[in-house]
């Protein structure tokens, strides 16, 4: 019966994490509800999403909305900050950092709705890719710590620094986070930080809630995504300072 629980959890999660992400801030509370601790349950989510992706990835790729030569660029940051970040899990408890996000993704909303942001493409200068390159350095790392949340801010920092709208930034998000999500389990193996009896419900859950979220984010448009990329940061930053 727990484990049917945390299935149809998995599913919700996914469905909204498909879309702007922080299906972790939705899932990784009530694994440790369940029994798992903090590090074992981040474990847990990263492994999921990481085939999950492979749904959503399908769904966008046949309406192209992956920007690939961007994704393939951006790995190489998400292979070494991830290794970092997720050594880091091993090693420090995350709460203060935790904390300190739920301020720090409050902070892009109002910009949002007074600009065209992530609604259509814009070209963006050497510079200003630059220094999305640096950000997006900086966010593997906390990605790596707590991945719960920080889908969000990548998808922000890929529409805002890069000029792509906010699906596309989520499509080719994908690309990264699998090499990434690869690197950072191998060390959670290592670590033995891994509960498979968890995992494999969680698993199926998310390939089944991010195909039918890409879906519902593509038929929807990015005026629905940015609507509910509002909502989601809300209710996560409640959570990460609250909770």
């Amino acid at each position: 019966m727990e484990l049917l629980i945390i299935f149809f959890i998995s599913v919700c999660a996914s469905f909204i994490g498909a879309q702007v992400g922080s299906g972790g801030t939705i899932l990784i509370p009530f694994l440790i509800f369940f029994g798992l601790p903090a590090p074992s349950a981040i474990a847990a989510h990263k492994t999921a999403s990481l085939f999950g992706d492979i749904a959503a990835l399908r769904k966008y790729a046949q309406d192209n909305m992956v920007k690939w030569r961007l994704g393939f660029s951006l790995a190489s940051l998400e292979i070494v900050g991830s290794a970092i970040g997720a050594s880091l899990l091993l090693s420090i408890d995350p709460e203060f950092v935790a904390r300190t996000l739920g301020f720090v993704i409050l902070i892009p909303i109002p910009f949002l709705f007074i600009s065209n942001v992530g609604l259509k493409n814009q070209k963006r200068s050497k510079l200003t890719l630059g220094i999305g390159s640096a950000i997006y350095f900086l966010l593997t790392i906390w990605s790596g710590v707590f991945h719960a949340g920080a889908l969000t801010l990548f998808i922000y920092l890929l529409a805002t620094f890069f000029g792509l709208t906010f699906i596309q930034a989520k499509a080719t998000k994908i690309i990264p986070s699998y090499f990434g999500r690869i690197t950072a389990i191998i060390i959670y193996i290592y670590g033995g930080i891994m509960n498979w009896t968890f995992i494999i419900p969680i698993t199926i859950g998310y390939m089944i809630g991010s195909h039918l979220g890409a879906s519902f984010a593509l038929t929807k448009g990015n005026r629905w995504v940015r609507a509910l990329l509002v909502i989601v940061v809300s209710a996560s930053s409640v959570k990460l300072i609250l909770f």
